[in-house]
């Protein structure tokens, strides 16, 4: 009898705790490493950066993290690797021995062949001797006082400095005009005696001025142009023979009117072309054959020109 009142006991006991639990929420505690999940129903992993949960359910750090992890220490081993042996290589000088050297005995050097020194030693012997010049003073120098040196006796400075005086001397040419030229106003310098009748051209040569020119083309019927110094012989009747024959005749002295002297056949239309008695070159050539035997100046050779009439 008092077993199964402590049954019935037990039985409303355990009916009042289950209508407890049905109307009371209980409460999750989550152990360290877990947080309760967004729904609050359970705990799950708090995950740190670079952990997962692999596919039994472990907490692992991401394979892929560990991946970069080695690529990372790897690169840097390759690179302290690739430095390393730069450096090494770079620390290593290579033994090379130039000309007139040799691998010493302990193999880590260079060193003079015997045959370099002795080389050496010859070319010093041989400036040694060139260095060494004996003291020979020539004509003109003597020992100074110290002996160990040639100079100028007094002598030689005497004559070079009386050379220098006549060298100066020679150098100065006195200003002498030729007939035709006078000293100019400065005084250092001659110019030409020029006439009304010349002038200087732009290239330094007298010529006659072109007044002088015209005058002449003009006195023989012919037409003178300034701007090309040309008398025309197209609208004239000047004597190319005449011009030729004169001209040469004053250019040899002989007395005749001035105005011949200088003319040019191209200044009067005159060429080569031309045959005859209507040529320049002939009449200067029958001036120079007719003249040649007399006297310059002498009353034959005036006499000639007057009878032929053609240079007045």
């Amino acid at each position: 009898m008092l077993i199964r009142t402590i049954l019935i006991y037990l039985v409303a006991c355990g009916l009042l705790a289950c209508e407890n639990d049905e109307t009371k929420t209980p409460t999750i505690q989550c152990a360290a490493g877990t947080i309760l999940n967004g729904t609050g129903e359970a705990c799950e992993a708090n995950l740190g950066a670079g952990s997962v949960i692999n596919d039994v359910g472990q907490v692992v750090i991401d394979p892929d993290v560990i991946a970069a992890n080695e690529r990372i220490l790897a690169d840097e081993r390759d690179q302290a690797r690739a430095d390393g042996r730069s450096e090494g290589i770079a620390s290593v000088t290579p033994l090379n021995c130039a000309e007139g050297t040799a691998i010493n005995e302990a193999g880590d050097a260079c060193e003079p062949t015997s045959d370099y020194r002795s080389a050496a030693v010859e070319e010093g012997r041989l400036a040694g001797v060139a260095s060494v010049t004996p003291l020979r003073c020539a004509e003109g120098a003597g020992i100074n006082e110290a002996g160990d040196a040639c100079e100028p006796t007094a002598e030689y400075r005497a004559a070079a400095v009386e050379e220098g005086r006549l060298a100066g001397v020679a150098s100065v040419i006195p200003l002498r005009c030729d007939e035709g030229a006078s000293v100019n106003s400065t005084g250092n310098a001659c110019e030409p005696n020029l006439s009304a009748d010349v002038s200087i051209d732009d290239e330094d040569t007298i010529v006659p001025t072109s007044l002088f020119a015209a005058g002449i083309c003009e006195g023989a019927g012919g037409n003178y142009s300034v701007e090309t110094r040309v008398c025309d012989p197209a609208v004239a009747s000047y004597s190319c023979f005449r011009g030729g024959f004169c001209g040469e005749a004053a250019r040899l002295g002989l007395e005749i009117d001035q105005h011949h002297l200088g003319v040019l056949p191209e200044q009067v239309g005159c060429t080569d072309s031309q045959e005859g008695m209507e040529s320049w070159s002939v009449g200067t050539e029958l001036a120079f054959r007719s003249t040649a035997s007399l006297n310059p100046g002498s009353p034959e050779w005036r006499s000639f020109a007057l009878r032929l009439w053609l240079c007045r």
